[in-house]
């Protein structure tokens, strides 16, 4: 939808051109505030809230990428069981900060 608004600008100038008596402003705005809050969503649901890092979903697409770019990789996971022990012993802005590494 991003790539949509100069289009659709483009259309809302010509209608006010052609009808001056109706003022479109509002319409535009809204349609561009509304495009903006849709991208803005999209690229929260692929990401951690906390550690900016991408989840499963992105994760795979990554993987999906790399393998039809025949790039060579090697993904490495971790597992952070029991990580509130960290957080409990040091706080949460060190466990925080050992998750931003």
């Amino acid at each position: 939808m991003v790539y949509t608004i100069p289009s659709v600008t483009f259309l809302l100038c010509i209608f006010q051109m052609l009808y001056p008596e109706l003022i479109l402003n509002e319409t535009a705005m809204a349609i561009a505030n509304l495009v903006l809050i849709i991208s803005f969503q999209n690229r929260a649901v692929r990401r951690d809230y906390l550690t900016m890092v991408g989840n499963k979903e992105s994760f795979y697409d990554n993987l999906t990428l790399r393998n039809a770019g025949k790039q060579e990789f090697q993904p490495i996971l971790l597992s952070l069981r029991q990580y509130d022990i960290v957080s409990q012993n040091y706080g949460n802005q060190k466990g925080n900060e050992i998750l931003y590494l």
